[in-house]
């Protein structure tokens, strides 16, 4: 049975680095897919997040990102300008024949024993990040539907501003950590003072 996204499992993720790691397969499990994936880059504060669903391995997802991520016919279709941040189901925009015939599913997903088929999936943008987002299922389940898009769309507003928060955390956790090395190679006490006086 299908469930909508649970918002607070989502901002849980924006804090807590296992939630993050874990709700893809979370969120793939409310929309009964059987893989998922949360992938953002943020190039104004240097941030990179991926959360997979632990379908395919560590090496398999390697494998994907060096050879096989321009052959994602998927995840062209729905980077398309006009279709930026709007939920697809893919099989509306790429057709089972063509995605049969691609390289992809040829050389990626049937190579290591595998039949993933369908997704339902995002391309998201904001003025400083780019993210993706994925869920998919074999080729014997069936197609995703409109009330599964309608599910995934309810909750990209909560998992863009969740990724949002927690690249911020992120970027702020390695400023302070490169603070924190630049004073511990000082070896004298120092203190950091505003232009009015008060203590940093």
């Amino acid at each position: 049975m299908l469930q909508r996204f649970r918002t607070e499992e989502i901002y849980d993720a924006a804090t807590d680095d296992e939630a993050f790691d874990q709700l893809a397969l979370s969120l793939a499990g409310a929309i009964g897919a059987r893989s998922g994936v949360i992938h953002w880059k943020d190039f104004g504060r240097d941030t990179e997040e991926v959360s997979y669903s632990g379908y395919f391995s560590a090496d398999q997802m390697a494998l994907y990102e060096r050879h096989f991520a321009d052959a994602d016919l998927w995840s062209a279709a729905v980077r398309a300008p006009e279709r930026v941040n709007r939920v697809w189901d893919c099989e509306q925009l790429v057709s089972p024949e063509e995605y049969e015939n691609g390289l992809l599913y040829n050389e990626w997903v049937r190579a290591m024993g595998d039949d993933s088929f369908r997704a339902v999936g995002s391309s998201v943008r904001t003025e400083t990040a780019v993210g993706e987002i994925g869920f998919h299922r074999g080729k014997d389940q069936p197609a995703f539907g409109p009330d599964v898009v309608r599910i995934v769309e309810e909750g990209l507003s909560h998992i863009r501003r969740m990724v949002s928060i927690r690249s911020r955390l992120i970027a702020e956790r390695r400023a302070s950590s490169d603070l924190a090395g630049s004073l511990d190679v000082v070896g004298v006490a120092g203190l950091t003072l505003r232009s009015c006086r008060k203590l940093v």
